[in-house]
């Protein structure tokens, strides 16, 4: 009997492990036709923008820090909005907790003709402040948004965790 359950448990471990490693975010900068068309949201008629997707990743390196990939989309909806494309992330930076890496982003517009057109998010537009001795705040805005825009933006989230010394049990 035990050892039907270790190897019951050896086969539930690997089968998880491959489930995690075949884990893709959605492409990058592709988007739907119902993203394109979408006018309003659907669970609040009055919001000026909603947050379609946001994806998140979380794996360890090589230190054992925990980085956590995010790929996020925001659709505007109208043109008293656009202060709803300017992003703030706020993070823990005493003693380097955390940190937040390759950030890239991007507004879709759709043409008249419709036509999308893609401007990328230039990186002097992206600023990291320090708050006070505890919290950093990074912030960018998406160029060129307009009412019917889409913002698209991946970042990781890098935590220092603290190693814990192994307690080993006789």
């Amino acid at each position: 009997m035990k050892m039907k359950l270790s190897v019951l448990s050896i086969l539930l471990i690997v089968s998880f492990g491959t489930n995690a490693q075949g884990f893709n975010f959605s492409d990058y900068g592709a988007i739907s036709k119902q993203e394109i068309e979408l006018k309003q949201c659907s669970f609040d008629k009055d919001a000026d923008a909603v947050v379609i997707m946001h994806e998140a990743l979380s794996n360890y390196d090589e230190e054992y820090h925990l980085v956590t990939d995010h790929h996020i989309r925001i659709k505007i909806f109208h043109s008293n909005a656009v202060d709803n494309a300017n992003v703030k992330i706020l993070y823990r930076r005493k003693k380097d907790f955390e940190r937040i890496s390759r950030v890239e982003g991007m507004t879709i517009n759709i043409g008249a003709s419709g036509k999308l057109t893609r401007q990328k998010l230039d990186k002097k537009s992206i600023y990291d402040q320090k708050m006070n001795d505890l919290w950093g705040e990074m912030t960018f805005a998406f160029p060129a948004v307009t009412a019917g825009s889409m913002g698209i933006f991946f970042r990781s989230a890098i935590l220092k965790l603290n190693r814990s010394k192994t307690i080993q049990c006789h």
